[in-house]
C-alpha cells in the first residue's frame, strides 16, 4: 500500500525534483557584470573593491560615452563599444 499511495499522492524520495531547485535559488544566480583581476585573472562581482581570490584592489574606471563600469584592462565597453 504504500508504495502505491506514494505512486498516486506523488512522493518527495530521491527521484523528486523538490531537492534539486538549485535554480531557483539567487545563491546561485552569476553577476551580470564582472571585473577580472589584474593580477590573477580570476573574475569578480561588479561592485568588489578587491579580488576575492587574491585580494589585489580592483581599479575600476566608467565609460566615459555610457557610464557603464569597467575593467582597468579594457580597451573598449563591453556595453556601447567605446574605446577607452
Amino acid at each position: 500500500m504504500g508504495f502505491l499511495k506514494h505512486l498516486l499522492r506523488g512522493s518527495y524520495g530521491h527521484h523528486s525534483n523538490k531537492h534539486q531547485r538549485k535554480n531557483n535559488d539567487p545563491r546561485f544566480d552569476e553577476p551580470k557584470v564582472v571585473v577580472r583581476c589584474i593580477k590573477c585573472g580570476k573574475n569578480n562581482p561588479e561592485n568588489a573593491s578587491f579580488c576575492q581570490h587574491c585580494g589585489e584592489p580592483l581599479g575600476k574606471v566608467k565609460c566615459k560615452s555610457c557610464e557603464e563600469p569597467i575593467p582597468m584592462d579594457a580597451k573598449f565597453c563591453s556595453k556601447c563599444g567605446t574605446e577607452v
